[in-house]
């Protein structure tokens, strides 16, 4: 098993002949074995769990040398009271912790799909109405000008706050969920138990939030363009791009973690299930 961490890098750090060779490294290494990414340490646990456990379930399937597969290696819990309730938690406990924590994360990620569509509407408006201000032929509408593009940092300072508002909400609701779900996965492989039936509903419940976490990556991806192509016209909006980009960075870091452990989790589910 062999992880790479995902993090946000400033292009100008960025060398291409670096870049390249990690890129034919994984490329490699994809072939040989499991290969993952992470954007925390917290999300290198969680998913190191799930991957521990199919290995487990896998030896256990084909076989092995020794009497009994090895037991799954204890990892370092993730220090929060919700990771330490989990340990005392039985499966039916845990399939509910995960499933409330996966509604929790839809609402999130829908709620804020919604809205940064709505402001790449907004936005679009006040470009509409600085266009129109035809400042090339009118220098004297600057002032007018200034009150436009503030207004639409103003409408951009209180998405931004929106964001970070959610982002804790949505790492929690995550890290509970899938911590959850591989917890749960694990009670199964390690004591043999049937739970056919709430394993499909783990299945479902990951197959519903999958096209969510995924539609508002790409939402973030896009409204992003946005703010990127916004000019750099006052000290205020200039500020309000670089603070909504840095949180907008965090966030898009939360849901493309959420939504790899989304994929192993259920792959890991339909192994248990198909044998």
């Amino acid at each position: 098993m062999f992880y790479f961490k995902h993090e946000p890098i400033a292009p100008a750090k960025i060398d291409a002949q670096q870049l390249a060779a990690v890129q034919n490294f994984r490329a490699i290494l994809q072939t040989k074995g499991i290969l993952g990414s992470f954007g925390s340490l917290d999300d290198f646990l969680r998913l190191v769990r799930v991957h521990l456990t199919r290995q487990v379930f896998g030896w256990g399937r084909h076989g092995s040398k020794s009497p009994s597969p090895p037991s799954i290696p204890t990892l370092a819990p993730v220090v929060s009271p919700a990771s330490k309730n989990l340990e005392d938690e039985g499966f039916l406990d845990l399939v509910e912790r995960g499933t409330s924590s996966f509604g929790i994360l839809a609402e999130i990620g829908q709620r804020l799909a919604h809205e940064m569509k709505e402001l790449t509407a907004n936005v679009e408006a006040y470009a509409q109405e600085l266009t129109a201000l035809d400042l090339s032929h009118h220098p004297e509408r600057t002032g007018d000008a200034k009150r436009v593009i503030n207004g639409a940092a103003q409408r951009m300072e209180y998405f931004a706050d929106q964001l970070q508002a959610n982002l804790q909400p949505f790492r929690n609701a995550s890290h509970e969920g899938f911590e959850s779900m591989g917890k749960a996965a694990q009670i199964v492989v390690e004591f043999g138990q049937d739970r056919s039936s709430e394993i499909r509903g783990n299945l479902a419940a990951l197959g519903d939030i999958k096209p969510v976490l995924a539609r508002t990556a790409e939402s973030i991806a896009a409204f992003r363009d946005t703010v990127v192509t916004l000019p750099r016209a006052t000290t205020r909006l200039n500020h309000t791009k670089r603070r909504t980009g840095q949180i907008l960075d965090a966030l898009e870091q939360e849901v493309r973690s959420a939504l790899s452990l989304a994929e192993e989790t259920e792959k890991l589910l339909e192994d248990i299930l198909r044998h």
